[in-house]
């Protein structure tokens, strides 16, 4: 009976989490600088145009007020357009969901593809030579932070070899696979041997 009781208050429990998640969000969005209907205006930023986008977005209103319009919002999936792209967020972020799980697919199958031949040869030679190998490679990589190892990564086979590209995501599955191959293989590596 105690593991059912645990599933049905474990839901629960995420609640405050996703409210300290809301409220940080909210906070920090506020906290950007500058005036966010200038920003949408642009040259065009007359006071009379400011105050009308302040009060279509709902910004001439009390702070906690603007809170509960944004979880009203975010309720209903609305999370307002980009002021980059100028597309609905949720449609932008929908666009990059397909290369972030092929980046992750092939980050996961290229660090157990390191992860368990290097396992395997650190336990079938325990105290050996290849054993102590292994560690040292592990106790290398964690030392390199990710970011430091995808610029080596980028700098040495995309720019000085030229084998990789440097950046983008490709059109046909195959060019897709070479475009995420240098990426995959640098959080690959960060996985393995951390």
């Amino acid at each position: 009976m105690h593991r059912y009781k645990f599933v049905l208050y474990r839901p629960l429990q995420f609640l405050p989490v996703l409210f300290g998640i809301s409220v940080i969000t909210f906070i920090l969005v506020r906290l950007i600088p500058g005036d966010p209907a200038r920003v949408l205006l642009g040259t065009r930023a007359t006071p009379t145009a400011i105050a009308k986008i302040r009060a279509q977005y709902g910004l001439d209103e009390p702070l906690w007020l603007q809170y509960f319009y944004f979880l009203e919002n975010l309720g209903r999936g609305e999370m307002g357009k980009s002021i980059l792209y100028k597309i609905d967020v949720l449609k932008l972020i929908a666009t990059r969901i397909e290369p972030t799980l092929a980046l992750v697919l092939v980050s996961v199958l290229l660090a157990v593809l390191i992860a368990v031949p290097m396992a395997a040869l650190a336990a079938r030679n325990q105290g050996g030579v290849p054993d102590h190998a292994v560690r040292v490679v592990s106790t290398l990589g964690i030392g390199f932070p990710p970011f430091w190892l995808a610029l080596m990564l980028i700098i040495l086979f995309s720019v000085k070899l030229g084998v990789f590209p440097v950046s983008g995501y490709g059109n046909s599955p195959g060019d897709k696979l070479w475009h995420l191959a240098l990426p995959g293989l640098t959080v690959a590596l960060s996985l393995s041997t951390a």
